[in-house]
């Protein structure tokens, strides 16, 4: 994604476990350049069964970054079910 100038920008997008499955944590950040230089933008504990809508604000510099989403619960059959993702100054 590209970010056209610095400042603050808001992250929406909704999110559930499976229905009928286990419950699963959901991470997104933004990377700049590497792993090393990534920013968490939203952390998620244990997401109930049912799409629900989330956002976070976060701060960032101009120019290219990866945006990363992640299923950070644990192994096993535990799907992360996500849309609607909006990125907007």
């Amino acid at each position: 994604i590209s970010f056209p100038s610095a400042g603050d920008y808001e992250l929406s997008l909704s999110a559930c476990s499976r229905p009928g499955y286990g419950r699963v944590s959901l991470r997104v950040s933004v990377m700049k350049d590497s792993e090393a230089n990534q920013s968490v933008v939203m952390d998620k504990d244990m997401l109930d069964h049912t799409l629900v809508r989330h956002s976070e604000t976060f701060s960032m510099t101009a120019g290219a970054a990866t945006l990363k989403i992640q299923n950070m619960g644990e192994v096993g059959d535990r799907t992360l079910i996500f849309g609607a993702v909006r990125i907007c100054a």
